[in-house]
């Protein structure tokens, strides 16, 4: 896994990534982006806060859209 939990930008936009847990039961797969892509992704492209969030955002309904459309199609 390269990258890592916390950055800042030359723009001075920080970023960190926490773990989550849960009890409820899923199936696991190692497919996908991680955290640190998400925090990576945004860093190297925006300046503003609200630029950020709307990409890791955005990013993420698209993978979840995405494996819905996946899960449905099988």
């Amino acid at each position: 896994m390269w990258g890592a939990e916390m950055g800042v930008n030359k723009y001075r936009l920080a970023i960190g990534n926490d773990a989550m847990f849960t009890k409820v039961k899923f199936v696991k797969q190692k497919k996908g982006l991680t955290g640190m892509d998400l925090l990576r992704h945004a860093l190297e492209r925006w300046a503003h806060v609200e630029e950020a969030i709307t990409c890791i955002t955005t990013l993420l309904v698209f993978k979840i859209l995405q494996s819905h459309h996946i899960d449905d199609a099988h």
